[in-house]
């Protein structure tokens, strides 16, 4: 299982850099490519520190399967060096009615990430906070999928909103596609009442789905992320740092 999608409906729920984080620590021993499909760039200028000028959407909206996929690739910079990454621009949105034009527009991704799969242990696919054909490629190319929840009520039900498509795709597009799990994201320290009831929540409707690592909001990502840091490399040794490393830890016995 190699190609795996980080999601939820809802913005803010930190998959971005989940995503990224998760990339870092994988490439210490594997070969990991970033697709970033979301506009916002934000994984994109996490690991590149800016806006590379080819990247994901001129595979998208180029047919031509002969171009050479490597120059679209880059390379991520500094403490990200070994990450690859296939980068988001402004002009993704762009793509969309392109793709809706195409014969085969909901496989246009899958068809770019098997040419990837030769050079790659594991391929990580970030999104956009909403549903749309990117997200219907992203799936139908995915071997599985991670719903990044936290512990509110809107991300609650944007992990179903996501769930209930998956089911559809399998259903109808993907039939290897598997849930692989729930990450409970951004829990705040306080750990009041109402963030316990809805973690509590969120284990009995998903149960056995749910990862044991839990990530907390905690400063030292922020801190990280403006360096363009990992936060396992910029504070090893923190809570949050060992979290991360837990759950990719959980994550790699079941892919």
């Amino acid at each position: 299982m190699r190609v795996l999608s980080f999601y939820n409906q809802k913005g803010g729920t930190g998959k971005s850099t989940l995503c990224c984080e998760t990339a870092f620590i994988l490439s210490k021993k594997k070969k990991v490519l970033v697709i970033d499909l979301d506009a916002q760039c934000n994984s994109t200028k996490l690991l590149c520190g800016d806006i590379p000028e080819q990247g994901i959407y001129d595979l998208l909206v180029n047919e031509d399967d002969d171009q050479a996929f490597h120059q679209f690739l880059t390379a991520g910079k500094d403490a990200w060096g070994k990450v690859v990454v296939l980068a988001s621009s402004k002009r993704l949105d762009t793509a969309l009615p392109i793709l809706q034009n195409r014969m085969n527009r909901d496989y246009v991704l899958k068809s770019i990430i098997d040419r990837a799969l030769d050079f790659f242990d594991y391929i990580l696919l970030d999104y956009p906070p909403q549903l749309n054909l990117l997200t219907i490629n992203g799936l139908a190319a995915s071997d599985g999928y991670i719903l990044v929840q936290q512990p509110e009520e809107w991300s609650v039900d944007g992990a179903r909103t996501i769930h209930n498509l998956a089911e559809k795709v399998k259903k109808n597009l993907n039939p290897k596609l598997i849930c692989l799990g729930v990450l409970i994201n951004l829990v705040k320290k306080s750990n009041s009442i109402f963030v316990r009831s809805m973690i509590q929540d969120i284990e009995e409707e998903w149960k056995d789905k749910v990862f044991k690592s839990r990530i907390m909001d905690s400063v030292k990502v922020g801190e990280a992320k403006k360096l363009k840091k990992p936060v396992v490399l910029y504070s090893p040794d923190h809570k949050v740092a060992n979290q991360f490393k837990g759950f990719v830890k959980e994550l790699t016995k079941l892919t």
